[in-house]
């Protein structure tokens, strides 16, 4: 795990965030200070990081490990409070294993596709959260405020564009030019770059500074 938190004292409420975290995410959960709370963050994919030959894994036996390594930080870590992203594996894992008191930490708004989940999740004992209102009445679910790191300065650059998108294409790329056009016939400045599968991903720094 990484990002560990907060180790002020042994009474410490140990929180352990599991998922697939973007670098945004990630960077608010370690810029979180609280004497009686630690934070960790586990995710998954650091398992082939180092691993020259991740690309060639198949999505299966990776699920399988990230499935395997999650049991073994739930045995070790008996007194932690468990936070899960919505993600897919996050999600059957959870509906096959035991956690008691774990949370699911909805990132985004919940589709009708996996709605049902919803209810075998609670049924199991677990603590769903949105932001979304609406979905926190459709399904009886915790809310919670929407969040994000500030980065320091960050409200000192001046603004050029009234609209961005910077991410991969996804066969998107119609859609986002459709947008685009149509922005700009309304008079609106709209920048656009899409991130080729041979790139890095760009980090939220730098998504700011772009």
């Amino acid at each position: 795990m990484s990002g560990t938190k907060t180790k002020n004292s042994k009474t410490a409420t140990s929180i352990i965030m599991i998922g697939f975290w973007p670098d945004y995410e990630r960077q608010c959960f370690e810029a979180f200070t609280d004497k009686n709370i630690e934070i960790s963050i586990f995710d998954p994919r650091n398992i082939f990081k180092e691993k020259k030959y991740k690309s060639l894994v198949p999505r299966n036996i990776k699920n399988f490990l990230y499935k395997k390594k999650i049991k073994q930080i739930i045995r070790r870590n008996t007194e932690s409070i468990f936070v899960f992203q919505d993600s897919r594996v996050f999600i059957e894992f959870l509906l096959r294993n035991n956690s008691p008191g774990s949370h699911v930490l909805f990132r985004n708004t919940i589709s009708e596709k996996n709605s049902p989940n919803i209810g075998k999740l609670k049924a199991r004992g677990y603590s769903l959260w949105s932001f979304d209102n609406n979905d926190c009445e459709k399904y009886n679910i915790n809310f919670y405020n929407q969040f994000t790191q500030y980065v320091p300065g960050i409200d000192k650059t001046a603004i050029e564009y009234d609209f961005s998108f910077i991410g991969r294409d996804k066969k998107r790329g119609p859609l986002l030019q459709s947008i685009k056009d149509k922005l700009e016939g309304y008079g609106f400045s709209v920048f656009t770059k899409v991130i080729s599968d041979n790139e890095m991903p760009i980090s939220y720094c730098g998504y700011l500074k772009d």
